[in-house]
């Protein structure tokens, strides 16, 4: 495997030509992460700091580094709490062969998954709400072009199956054969319980952005404020209750309820929202543990199994 170092090393021609077209002198470049669709790096110069994030999906992913420029771009000017970008590699010309997306760094620290403070929910829910209001056309995985925001589908269900790792019921394997099953078959019941529900969820409500992504390490805090919420690679256009699926996935009813107090005044909308997310949760937890067989990640098909365990009952 490739050292930090020779990590840092590789990312070094893109740095300095995304710091020179500020204007400023690199002082160092560090690698920090290694996600599902980039490797991270902070960028020192003289005056300032900055996140790098270059091209590394993992299997099935892809990087849309100019969709995910567009989207935070038109936020921070709402003042909303993302991160600013700065350029991209269609930007700035850097002579490498790379897709590239250069942001400005933001002090904070990634909340305790399942604990999100409540405070911090509901800010999140305000920028969930200015997400959901941009204009869109088409369903699934964004086009990557900073001029609209389009997805790449017709069919929701399609939308679907390109972003989400074919979650049952929308994939050719039996429900018995799905890893989150196989380690626990006692969810076989209450899944076919709820089949037709799920086929259904794609196609229920508006089409917005949607993130897709909500976990504890896409989000900076501070002093009980959110700083920013990160990464928007992976934004689709689908039905609000993804995002608030995702959430509580990650997070639970509680920390979803919580958002919801900032994402809408509208209690009887709030109730609603809530049990619908429900179904879009189920369907990212069958998504994680088909991703958890695929990276030979079993945490992620343990994670699967406890929450739908704990969930199912909870469609009764």
């Amino acid at each position: 495997m490739s050292s930090n170092a020779e990590n840092a090393n590789r990312a070094l021609p893109i740095a300095e030509a995304a710091v020179l077209s500020l204007k400023e002198q690199l002082v160092s470049i560090e690698f920090i992460d290694d996600g599902s669709t980039s490797e991270v790096f902070l960028v020192k110069t003289e005056c300032s700091e900055y996140i790098l994030k270059t091209a590394k999906p993992h299997p099935g992913k892809t990087t849309s580094y100019l969709s995910d420029y567009a989207i935070r771009k038109t936020l921070c000017e709402q003042g909303l709490p993302v991160a600013r970008p700065i350029a991209t590699d269609k930007t700035v010309s850097t002579g490498v062969n790379s897709n590239w997306a250069f942001d400005r760094y933001c002090e904070g620290s990634h909340p305790e998954r399942g604990s999100i403070p409540s405070v911090i929910s509901k800010q999140l829910g305000k920028l969930l709400r200015a997400l959901h209001g941009l204009s869109v056309h088409g369903f699934g995985s964004l086009e990557n072009t900073d001029l609209y925001f389009n997805g790449k589908y017709s069919c929701p269900i399609e939308g679907l199956l390109s972003r989400f790792e074919s979650p049952w019921p929308f994939s050719e394997q039996s429900l018995n054969l799905h890893p989150s099953v196989r380690a626990n078959s006692t969810l076989s019941d209450g899944l076919a319980a709820v089949e037709e529900k799920l086929w259904r969820f794609p196609s229920g409500g508006a089409s917005v952005i949607v993130h897709s992504d909500l976990h504890e390490a896409q989000m900076l805090v501070n002093n009980s404020k959110l700083v920013a919420l990160l990464d928007f690679n992976e934004a689709m256009v689908g039905r609000a209750e993804w995002d608030l699926g995702s959430y509580y996935y990650f997070h639970g009813r509680e920390c979803l309820c919580d958002l919801l107090e900032g994402y809408t005044e509208d209690l009887n909308a709030r109730s609603k929202l809530a049990n619908e997310a429900l179904y879009g949760a189920i369907l990212i937890a069958l998504h994680h543990g088909n991703r958890g067989e695929i990276l030979g990640k079993p945490h992620r098909i343990t994670a699967s199994v406890q929450f739908l365990a704990n969930n199912l009952q909870s469609t009764n």
